[in-house]
C-alpha cells in the first residue's frame, strides 16, 4: 500500500488480549474482535432475510445488560466489554447538547446511515421496533459506558460482535458519539464519521470483517469496512462490488472466506432494492482544433455520489477505450465533477464520429453523455465501406461496426467480430475466445483451456487449439497471446483496414 499508517493500539490489561483495536479514522479506533477463522459465532441466531436496523439514541438515557444477545431487551454480549451494566446518557450534537438541541445532527446521521443501506433490504429507524428480531446500534457513550477492557492510544470508536456465518438476529453494537467529539472537529465531520462507524459496526453484526485492499491494488479505503485514515476519506463510504484483501492495518489473511466482497455478501444476505443514490453523471466537451474535428483526444467531465469506478469513451455506439474513475483525494473523496481526457485510439479511418462518455459505479449503474459529433478527414466522413476498418460498414458518413456474428472458436480478424469481444492467436490464426479456468477446463469444442506467457491464476485461463495442433503455437512454445491477461469487456482494438 501507498500511505503511511497512524500509531497501533497498545493494549494494557490481559482482559484486552483477545481484542484487537484498529486505527479507524482520525485517531480513533474500532474494538471489534476478528473471528477465528473457520470459527462461527452463535450459528443459531444467523438469519438470512430482510432486517431492521435500529439506530438508539437513548433518549433520556439508557441502560444495556451483559448477556446473550438481545436487543428487543437491552442485552449485549460483546468481545471486550465488562460485566456491565452499561449506562449511556442521550445522543450528543457536537457541541455536546442533547434533546431537541441535538436533532438536525442526529436526522443527518440517521439521513446518512439510510442512504447507504438503500441498496439493500435493511430498514434503517430511529424508533424502536414493536417486535423483533432486529439489530439495533447505541449511538452514544464512551469507553466507560462499554466498561471497555483495555487502553489505546487514542479513541475507541465503535463495537461489534462478527460471525463469518452471516447477519446475527437481535445484536447491539456500539458507535460511541461523545468519543468522537473528542476528535473529529467540526459538526459535518462529526456527522460523517458518527455515519461511518454507524455502519462499520452494523457491517460487523451482519458478517463483514475489516479490509484492506482490493485485488486491483488500490486501497479499500471508500468502503466502510476499511480503516480509512485520510487516504480517501470521501463523503460517505458505500460497501463496494469488489474483490478485497482483509486486514486493518496490513494485509491479513480473511477469516470467513479467501477475499471479501461487502457489496456481494450483503446483497447475498438480504436481498437488493433500487437505492436512492443516483446514477452517475458524464457529459464531453470539445477540445478539437479546429473546432468540429477529432483531436488527439477527447475531454469531459463524470462524477457519481457513490463514485465512478470506469470511464468508458463511445465512438459511432461503440466502446472504444475504457478507464479507471478519478482518484479519491483526502477528505474530498472523488470529485463529483472530475475532468477526464481519453486519449483517441490512433488509426482511425476519415467519419464522422458521434462521441459519448459512459460513466459506470462498481455496480454497473452507467450514464451516457450527450453525443457530440465531430469529424476526422473530409467534412461529409467516409464515402465507402473500403474505407472503413475490418467489421465496420459506411453509413451516413460514419464508419460503423457491424453487430458480432462469430461464436467462440470460429475465425476473426478483429474483437469486434466475436460473440465474447475477443479475437486472439497466431499471426496465421486467430479465432475467438474466452477466459476458462484451467482446472475445469469447461472450453467448447475441441478447445482446451491454456494459460497465457507469464500467468499463474488457473481462473485467467483463455480457451485456445491444444498446442500440439498447428497454428497454436508460438516459436518458443508458449501460447500464441504472449502476456495477454483476458479483461472482457476492456479487450482493446486490433485495427486492420480493409484492402
Amino acid at each position: 500500500m501507498r500511505f503511511s499508517l497512524l500509531v497501533l493500539a497498545l493494549l494494557t490489561s490481559p482482559a484486552a488480549a483477545d481484542t484487537q483495536q484498529h486505527p479507524m479514522g482520525n485517531g480513533g479506533y474500532c474494538g471489534t474482535q476478528d473471528p477465528e477463522p473457520g470459527v462461527v459465532y452463535d450459528p443459531a441466531r444467523v438469519r438470512a432475510a430482510p432486517t431492521t436496523l435500529f439506530l438508539n439514541r437513548c433518549p433520556g438515557g439508557c441502560t444495556i445488560t451483559k448477556g446473550r444477545h438481545d436487543a428487543p431487551n437491552n442485552v449485549s454480549n460483546n468481545t471486550g466489554t465488562g460485566p456491565g451494566p452499561f449506562t449511556f446518557q442521550e445522543f450528543p450534537n457536537y457541541e455536546g447538547m442533547r434533546g431537541a438541541a441535538a436533532d438536525q445532527e442526529w436526522n443527518e446521521i440517521v439521513a446518512c446511515v439510510r442512504s447507504i443501506y438503500s441498496y439493500y433490504n435493511v430498514n434503517v429507524v430511529d424508533t424502536r421496533p414493536a417486535s423483533g428480531p432486529y439489530h439495533m446500534s447505541i449511538v452514544s457513550g464512551t469507553n466507560d459506558s462499554i466498561q471497555f477492557q483495555g487502553q489505546v492510544m487514542g479513541q475507541l470508536l465503535g463495537l461489534s460482535a462478527l460471525s463469518c456465518a452471516g447477519p446475527l438476529d437481535n445484536v447491539v453494537s456500539f458507535a460511541l458519539a461523545d468519543n468522537h467529539r473528542s476528535i473529529f472537529r467540526g459538526a459535518p465531520r462529526y456527522v460523517k464519521e458518527m455515519c461511518n462507524t454507524i455502519v462499520h459496526e452494523a457491517g460487523h453484526a451482519f458478517g463483514l470483517e475489516h479490509q484492506f485492499e482490493f485485488d486491483d491494488g488500490k486501497s479499500a479505503c471508500p468502503d466502510p469496512m476499511s480503516y480509512d485514515i485520510g487516504i480517501c476519506n470521501p463523503p460517505k463510504h458505500f460497501f463496494r462490488n469488489k474483490s478485497a484483501k482483509c486486514g486493518g492495518v496490513s494485509l491479513m489473511p480473511c477469516s470467513c472466506a479467501m477475499r471479501q466482497n461487502s457489496h456481494s455478501k450483503l446483497d447475498a444476505a438480504f436481498g437488493s432494492k433500487t437505492s436512492e443514490i443516483a446514477n452517475p453523471t458524464a457529459a464531453v466537451t470539445f477540445s478539437g482544433s479546429p473546432p468540429g474535428t477529432l483531436g488527439a483526444v477527447v475531454a469531459g467531465t463524470a462524477g457519481s455520489e457513490r463514485g465512478v469506478e470506469t470511464l468508458s469513451l463511445i465512438m459511432n455506439g461503440h466502446v472504444y477505450v475504457t478507464q479507471g474513475g478519478a482518484p479519491y483525494v483526502g477528505e474530498l473523496g472523488q470529485d463529483l465533477n472530475a475532468q477526464y481526457t481519453v486519449a483517441v485510439p490512433p488509426g482511425l479511418p476519415d467519419s464522422i464520429y458521434d462521441l459519448q462518455f459512459r460513466a459506470c459505479d462498481d455496480l454497473e449503474n452507467c450514464t451516457d453523455s450527450a453525443i457530440l459529433t465531430v469529424t476526422k478527414g473530409p467534412a461529409g466522413g467516409c464515402t465507402s465501406t473500403e474505407a472503413c476498418d475490418t467489421a465496420q460498414e459506411c453509413l451516413d458518413g460514419r464508419c460503423t461496426f457491424l453487430p458480432p456474428t462469430a461464436e467462440v472458436g470460429e475465425e476473426c480478424e478483429v474483437n469486434e467480430q466475436c460473440l465474447s469481444g475477443v479475437c486472439r492467436g497466431s499471426d496465421t490464426t486467430k479465432i475467438c475466445t474466452e477466459q476458462c479456468n484451467t482446472e475445469d477446463d469447461q472450453c467448447p469444442g475441441d478447445l482446451a483451456c491454456q494459460l497465457p506467457a507469464n500467468e499463474t491464476d488457473p481462473a485467467n485461463g483463455v480457451c485456445f487449439f491444444p498446442q500440439d495442433e498447428g497454428g497454436c503455437c508460438s516459436t518458443n512454445d508458449t501460447p500464441p497471446w504472449g502476456a495477454f491477461v483476458l479483461a472482457l469487456g476492456l479487450a482493446g482494438l486490433i485495427r486492420r483496414r480493409r484492402a
